[in-house]
């Protein structure tokens, strides 16, 4: 058939500038910064990362103080001939050695002292100071033990009461035994103060859960918090690295 109608269309198409090549590299960096920009510092949520620090810090201290005057304490017991005595001493660090500190937080928490008003800070400071006195006194009672019986013998000969023999010559040679050990137990009661957010206490690993849940984004939070823990523990390590060659007699030897 014969068309009735007869048109024409024309499309006018834009021209795009070329677009310009941006490096990998550069929009990696970009994303990172961008990153670190929404996770930490908006809300100035650095603040609740130094704030958990503390509460690590002061958590940590307070449990290897107290937890190492009760391992002391424990020890002591363990190490004397009454039957009763040891028997109670050895029951105290196969029970606290056996239960898991988070289990042991949360009977603390909810059972033993929830009536008492006790801040949640401090139960967490008890729950470790128990946790590690049980460790500290088989790591002391061990570094005794590895004293031979002659120093002992020797020491009363030379007219060494009991105190002056364990003060002047069982202590200094058992410090030495013992250092590697309790360093090691010291640092994983650090680590261990990061289960302290299971009773709310915003510690250094609640806090990055906190900035996670609100930023929805996990690196940096999480990466910080690794950091902050591998710098406290190497800390630790040198500190007490320091400490145990003060004392070894070899290194004072060599040293002179």
């Amino acid at each position: 058939t014969d068309p009735l109608m007869k048109d024409e269309y024309y499309l006018l198409v834009r021209r795009e500038p070329a677009k310009k090549v941006v490096p990998k590299a550069f929009v990696f960096f970009k994303s990172i910064k961008d990153s670190f920009r929404r996770t930490i510092i908006t809300e100035d949520r650095y603040k609740i990362l130094l704030s958990g620090l503390g509460v690590t810090l002061g958590l940590s201290f307070f449990a290897g103080i107290f937890g190492t005057l009760l391992g002391a304490f424990i020890c002591f017991l363990r190490l004397r001939k009454n039957p009763f005595v040891s028997a109670f001493a050895s029951l105290y660090i196969r029970i606290f050695r056996s239960i898991p500190v988070v289990v042991l937080l949360l009977v603390f928490n909810y059972i033993v002292f929830r009536k008492s008003g006790l801040a949640a800070f401090w139960v967490c400071v008890i729950t470790f100071s128990i946790e590690f006195s049980a460790y500290c006194s088989e790591i002391f009672r061990s570094g005794i033990n590895a004293v031979l019986p002659g120093q002992s013998r020797a020491a009363v000969a030379l007219g060494f009461g009991p105190m002056q023999t364990f003060r002047y010559v069982i202590w200094p040679q058992a410090l030495v035994h013992f250092l590697p050990s309790y360093s090691g137990q010291f640092i994983a009661t650090v680590k261990m103060t990061a289960v302290a957010g299971y009773i709310a206490v915003m510690d250094l690993t609640k806090a990055s859960d906190i900035i996670r849940s609100r930023s929805y984004e996990a690196f940096f939070p999480l990466f910080l918090t690794s950091l902050v823990y591998f710098i406290l523990s190497f800390l630790l390590v040198s500190m007490l690295r320091m400490a145990e060659q003060k004392i070894h007699p070899e290194h004072r030897l060599v040293d002179k």
